[in-house]
């Protein structure tokens, strides 16, 4: 049996539905970043280290943990090569129907992808493995499939869901757990994968603390839509419905933005920090890049006027 704490339930949903907010807030912001400034596809396929390191930069994340947003978004269809002759990686239509939907509806969404994916994120940046060719294994591109890592998450999900609810294993004994429970499987590179799995169903809201939370038991119990939506819609901190404009062009929004005043936001104003409230910017640039969409200067007015409390 994995040795294991108590976190207690309500910690772990607690946790888990912040990381969850937090994962929803980066694919939007991934999907602005490349509706402006589309990166080009490798001629083997893939994104660059370049690009992967912007998109980092600009989310403020860890590479690794940009390379896992990058890779879920695509298996959740939100973002594609866009098949020009010059291709380059963009937010697909699917997005813009993702994006107008319920939080926990997206969140549904995403997990599902996360869950049937047969690529492996963690594996970005290590050494191809093939033995075809030189260099590293890059987002989006071929090297990182490997349908194993499907069976994979359903084998660790499922080992923390035998635990008692708000139950936290240890690292070394779940490994050891999954070891005996799979003798037949390869070990090397278990740790690694397995790690992986746990970190990716962090980000995801899947597991707080290292214990399993609620939706992510429902997940793994096979729940409907339905159920899982409400599991997540539970834990999930509320989206605010107004943001505060300052006089020095400054934008405080008290809590997590969706829907229209999310994307309101993402036109006229760019982000410049992230905390318990964001706080972003509008510039001559932010400005110029929603008046390009097509709104005129009155239309963004009433629109800034009808979300702001100041």
């Amino acid at each position: 049996e994995p040795e294991s704490s108590q976190v207690g339930v309500a910690a772990a949903d607690r946790v888990g539905g912040a990381a969850a907010r937090e994962t929803l807030v980066h694919l939007d912001l991934l999907a602005e970043l490349w509706s402006h400034h589309p990166p080009r596809v490798l001629r083997a396929g893939g994104l660059g280290v370049r690009e992967l390191a912007q998109v980092a930069r600009q989310l403020e994340i860890s590479t690794e943990q940009a390379a896992w947003v990058i890779e879920t978004a695509s298996a959740a269809g939100l973002v594609a090569n866009d098949g020009e002759a010059d291709p380059t990686w963009a937010p697909t239509p699917d997005y813009d129907a993702w994006t107008g939907r319920e939080a926990a509806a997206r969140w549904v969404a995403l997990t599902r992808a996360w869950l049937a994916s047969p690529r492996a994120a963690y594996l970005v940046g290590t050494p191809i493995r093939s033995g075809r060719a030189a260099g590293q294994v890059s987002a989006l591109g071929p090297d990182a499939f490997w349908p194993p890592a499907r069976a994979l998450r359903l084998d660790v999900l499922g080992e923390l869901a035998r635990l008692a609810p708000g139950e936290a294993p240890t690292a070394s004994s779940l490994l050891a757990r999954l070891a005996w429970r799979r003798p037949a499987r390869n070990p090397a590179g278990a740790a690694d994968a397995v790690a992986a799995v746990i970190r990716e169903a962090h980000w995801l809201g899947l597991v707080g603390l290292g214990a399993l939370t609620t939706a992510g038991r429902a997940l793994i119990e096979g729940g409907d839509h339905e159920a899982l939506a409400g599991a997540i819609d539970a834990s999930l901190p509320t989206a605010v419905d107004h943001v505060l404009l300052q006089a020095d062009l400054t934008v405080v929004a008290p809590g997590p933005l969706e829907g229209e005043l999310a994307q309101l936001m993402g036109l006229v104003a760019d982000v410049e920090s992230r905390g318990g409230a964001t706080v972003l910017r509008i510039s001559p640039t932010s400005v110029r890049r929603a008046l390009d969409t097509g709104l005129v200067a009155d239309e963004l007015l009433a629109q800034l006027a009808r979300f702001s409390r100041t």
